[in-house]
């Protein structure tokens, strides 16, 4: 995944919105990004408690990291992320761009996906990273993707039911896109 997701309204968050403003004081609530996603931004997560409002950055030895490969979830310093802080991001769609700059946005058509995630506590808020996996039918655009997951899918993962040599092999069949209205805010 090269950085970026898609975060629509059309995805119906009346229940949610309601639970994530009584949990959080305004200034927090301000920072909640929607539309295009970028690392650093503040967006929807689920645990298995609830909703949270995270930052999508992971603190590893000082860096930050928006991308966990699946075939490090099982090291020392991403192991116990992986047991005990997965999370799954809510998300429309996520963009990827080509060798050549071209930019794609690719979907599902279900709304929403979930982006398997895990996340690090911290005082304010939560950082999270989404797990990444080899591409197969987008490797032409390219090589790795989010795993993304349908909503049952999304409830076993954070049950912990699935795991990591499981998620390396889901890779639903994506509507990929590339046509964008360009948009001038004069």
């Amino acid at each position: 995944m090269c950085g970026r997701f898609f975060y629509n309204e059309v995805i119906n968050t009346e229940k949610i919105r309601k639970i994530i403003e009584s949990k959080y004081e305004q200034q927090i609530l301000q920072l909640w990004k929607k539309d295009d996603i970028y690392p650093g931004d503040v967006s929807l997560t689920c645990t298995q408690q609830d909703y949270q409002l995270m930052k999508w950055q992971y603190d590893l030895f000082g860096r930050k990291m928006i991308n966990t490969r699946i075939e490090s979830a099982e090291k020392d310093f991403y192991k116990n992320s992986f047991e005990n802080n997965r999370c799954v991001i809510l998300a429309s769609g996520f963009y990827e761009w080509d060798q050549d700059k071209v930019k794609y946005y690719l979907h599902t058509g279900e709304q929403p996906i979930y982006l398997a995630g895990i996340y690090q506590e911290n005082e304010v808020l939560n950082g999270y990273s989404i797990i990444t996996t080899e591409a197969s039918t987008s490797r032409s655009i390219h090589p790795r993707i989010p795993i993304v997951l349908n909503q049952q899918q999304a409830r076993e993962y954070l049950k912990g039911e699935i795991q990591p040599d499981v998620l390396k092999d889901i890779k639903p069949d994506f509507t990929i896109e590339n046509k964008f209205e360009n948009l001038s805010l004069f």
